[in-house]
This record gives structure tokens, sequence and C-alpha cells, in this order.
């Protein structure tokens, strides 16, 4: 017998996509795809619809068999799943030193389960950069649920740049790194990538005048 929550993810399968266009959408997402007969132009020249299509369609599974916190994470003997994920998410904010009231971004964020997880750890106000408006509808209620959501919000891709937050640009920025993704994937398949890497970057400072 499934709970309301189950429930409540399977009322979201297909995300914005309407509930009798899931099956076409299916369809046209598989065909982007060489061994479902697609060809890598078309593929190429629809990447924003073929990876909104994606998510529309996967993020209730990914919610409902992962959690929240769509990354993974080094897991200890004995530690659950969960666990491990909170832990990770506590020791991102501790090397980034994260203190009270300080506002942080998290590119990519999925749902928000790791920026509501690092927002309660280190009471900072956190905002979550996501380009699927399925995945940004979904991480607001959770964010209402949890109670965050007066410190944690989101924000879409070219909102950014539109608004004037981010510089021009920032979008071709986006572009380099959809083909990064890509390199990823063929370095996975050849066994010269890992899942998850951690690295901390800091900006230097100015020189002194």
């Amino acid at each position: 017998m499934p709970n309301l929550g189950t429930l409540d993810l399977a009322s979201g399968v297909g995300g914005k996509i309407e509930k009798d266009h899931v099956l076409s959408a299916v369809d046209k997402y598989e065909k982007y795809h060489v061994c479902y007969g697609g060809q890598e132009e078309e593929r190429k020249s629809n990447y924003t619809d073929m990876v909104n299509k994606y998510y529309d369609l996967v993020t209730s599974f990914y919610e409902y068999g992962w959690g929240e916190s769509f990354h993974f994470a080094p897991r200890w003997k004995g530690e659950s799943l969960k666990e491990s994920i909170k832990r990770h998410e506590h020791f991102l904010a501790l090397q980034l030193v994260l203190k009270p009231g300080q506002k942080v971004l998290d590119v990519g964020c999925g749902i928000g389960g790791p920026l509501r997880e690092i927002a309660r750890f280190s009471s900072t106000s956190v905002t979550g950069l996501n380009n699927n408006e399925y995945q940004i509808s979904r991480g607001q209620a959770l964010n209402r649920m949890a109670g965050l959501d007066h410190t944690c919000n989101f924000v879409k891709v070219k909102a950014l740049e539109t608004l004037g937050v981010a510089p021009k640009g920032s979008q071709r920025v986006q572009a380099f790194l959809e083909k990064a993704a890509e390199g990823l994937v063929a370095g996975g398949k050849k066994e010269i990538f890992t899942s998850m890497y951690f690295f901390l970057a800091r900006k230097p400072d100015l020189p002194t005048q």
C-alpha cells in the first residue's frame, strides 16, 4: 500500500509535461539517441529540450529511490546511504567555512536537498540554480515543507543573466559545461573518470594598493 509520500511523487511523474503527453515525450527523448535511431546533430541542436525532458521524466523516480539529494558520497561501514549523504553535505559546508548569515549559491541544485541541509547546518541563506522548471517547483514545495522558504530559494539559468545578476555570456558558459558533460560520459565509459570528486578553490585576494 503506497504511502502519501509515494502518491505525491507519483503525481509529479512527467514534471511539466501534461500527463497524456508523457508517453510521447518518452518516445521523443529516446529518439534523440543513436541507439533508438536518433541523429547526433538533432540531439545537439535540441540539447535544452532533451535535458529538460529527461529531468521532467526522471525526477520523481530519483526522489523516490535516492532521496532529495541527487549526489554521491563516500560511505563508511555501517553507515546508511542517507547518513553518508548528510555527512558529506556537512563536510562541504565545513570546507567552505560557512558562517551564519552568509549567502551561498548552489549551481545545478536538483530539487534542493543539499542546499536545505547546508542551510540548516550552517544557518546560511542558499539559492539554488537550475534550468528545469519542474525541479524548481518541486524544490520550492520542499522548502515550504521544511520551513526554509524564507532562507532558501531557486532561480532559473537564464534568469540570472537576464536580471543582470550573472554577466552576459553566462548562458554560453553553460553550453561549455554541457559539452564537458558529454566528455565526462565518454571518460566514464573508458573508466578514466570517477562519479564523484571534491576540490576547493578560492578566489585570490585583490593586491593591496
